[in-house]
């Protein structure tokens, strides 16, 4: 099947600086992160090509999520010592993120939108409201609506 090239690109950018601060938050320098968002998206064009659909945003986290698992085990290996019992704390934290990532899925497409923008991406209520066009007293009661639908999910994942 045939990648639409340009789709695939803007795709990618859209979520390029979130798959690095995602990273680079858990677990390491901003060269790693970067290697980790590049192998991500490697791996995100070959599915793309497989199955001929991009994939979906929580793939995106979850293949990220365990590359750097993969780079923190890596790493430790080079460590002496008990260090190397941090890893198995590593790996609960990608756990508990994984159940976020799911809780967020879950989310109405238009909440899921404002809470990425407002927390991945840090942008203020007016930045999203200019974005999505709506007044920022509506971008206000969709974070706080979708924070008690998000803080619902979780408890009764927990």
């Amino acid at each position: 099947m045939a990648v639409d090239e340009l789709g695939f690109e803007a795709w990618m950018r859209q979520w390029a600086d979130i798959i690095v601060r995602f990273a680079h938050h858990h677990g390491g320098p901003w060269m790693t992160a970067q290697d980790v968002a590049q192998e991500t998206f490697l791996r995100a064009y070959r599915h793309t090509l497989s199955h001929g659909a991009l994939p979906s945003s929580g793939w995106l986290f979850r293949v990220a999520s365990r590359l750097m698992i993969d780079e923190y085990r890596r790493q430790s290996r080079e460590v002496v010592g008990d260090e190397r019992l941090q890893g198995a704390t590593y790996e609960l934290d990608i756990d508990r993120q994984l159940v976020v990532l799911e809780a967020l899925e879950s989310l109405s497409e238009r909440d899921r939108e404002c809470m990425a923008l407002f927390y991945f991406r840090d942008w203020s209520l007016e930045e999203i409201a200019r974005h999505l066009k709506i007044p920022s007293a509506t971008v206000r009661t969709r974070l706080f609506r979708a924070r008690e639908r998000f803080r619902h999910l979780w408890e009764v994942s927990q």
